[in-house]
C-alpha cells in the first residue's frame, strides 16, 4: 500500500506504539502519569548520490511486509539513527474530586520521519 506524489510513491505508514500509565490516588484527587514510545513502520529514505544510486541505506521500493519489518534496520545512519526515529510521548493528568481534570501532553518530534510536535503551550483545563 502506498500513495503517489508525482513520480515517486511512498508507504502509508503504520505505527507501533508501546506505553504505560500509572495512576496515583489520593483522598480527593487522582494523578495519572503516562509514557509512550512510537515507531513508524515505513522504510527510511536512503541517501542518494548525484546519479540516483543509493549511497547509504536500503532501497525503499519493497513489499509492505518487507517495509514494515525492514523499518527497524534500514536507517542510513545505522542503529543510532533508528533510535532517533522513535517518538516519545508523555502525559500528565491531575483530577480533583474527579470533576476538575488538569491535563498536559507532550510529543517529541521525529525529524527523519517528519512527525509533528504536539504540545499545548499552556496546560488544558477542562470541566467535565
Amino acid at each position: 500500500m502506498s500513495y503517489n506524489l508525482g513520480d515517486r510513491s511512498y508507504f502509508l505508514p503504520g505505527n507501533l506504539k508501546v506505553g504505560t500509565a500509572v495512576t496515583l490516588l489520593g483522598n480527593d484527587s487522582k494523578l495519572i502519569i503516562a509514557f509512550d514510545l512510537n515507531k513508524l513502520l515505513a522504510p527510511t529514505e536512503p541517501i542518494y548520490g548525484s546519479n540516483g544510486q543509493i549511497i547509504q541505506g536500503k532501497d525503499p521500493n519493497r513489499s509492505v511486509p518487507a517495509g514494515i519489518f525492514g523499518s527497524f534496520t534500514d536507517a542510513p545512519g545505522g542503529f543510532s539513527e533508528e533510535l532517533k526515529e522513535v517518538g516519545i510521548s508523555t502525559g500528565l493528568e491531575f483530577s480533583l474530586k474527579t470533576d476538575l481534570p488538569f491535563e498536559q501532553d507532550t510529543t517529541i518530534k521525529i525529524p527523519k520521519k517528519e512527525i509533528a510536535i504536539t504540545s499545548p503551550s499552556v496546560p488544558v483545563l477542562s470541566i467535565i
